[in-house]
């Protein structure tokens, strides 16, 4: 899409989602992508840009209502409701045993700073979670794990 199409994007979508979705569509964002001979950008990257932000922009919402003192940080118990709490959404790790749940969330909770977790590879490789079936995953070692 050229910026002319860019801009009657985030016109509709002004119009049909509401104001808040305008801060995808600034000109230095349409900047950030690549773009082919034309100067057009490629829908798909873009597309993912969106769904990335809005994804971190819940996570950061949601580790932060769980952030009882307010000081930044997820605590070991915390940190377990945050995970405990997105196990039903995530394809391959709901349907597994109670104790292999309760397990893996002890594991996986301890003290931790939020906008670390946030700019980390493990809430992307925990958000990958989220693929239906083994088959949609990509990474053979992520697959046999």
């Amino acid at each position: 899409m050229n910026y002319e199409d860019f801009c009657h994007i985030a016109s509709v979508c002004a119009e049909q989602i509401g104001p808040m979705c305008r801060r995808f569509f600034s000109p230095s964002n349409f900047m950030k992508f690549e773009k082919d001979e034309s100067g057009r950008i490629s829908i798909l990257p873009f597309s993912l840009y969106v769904m990335c932000t809005v994804s971190l922009t819940q996570a950061r919402i949601d580790m932060s209502e769980l952030d009882e003192d307010s000081d930044g940080f997820l605590h070991s118990r915390e940190m377990e409701a945050y995970i405990r709490g997105l196990i039903p959404n995530l394809a391959q790790l709901r349907d597994r045993p109670a104790a292999f749940i309760q397990m893996n969330c002890r594991i996986a909770a301890r003290k931790a700073c939020i906008k670390k977790v946030l700019l980390s590879n493990c809430l992307q490789e925990l958000m990958e979670l989220h693929q239906e079936s083994e088959e949609e995953v990509i990474d053979t070692e992520q697959a046999e794990n």
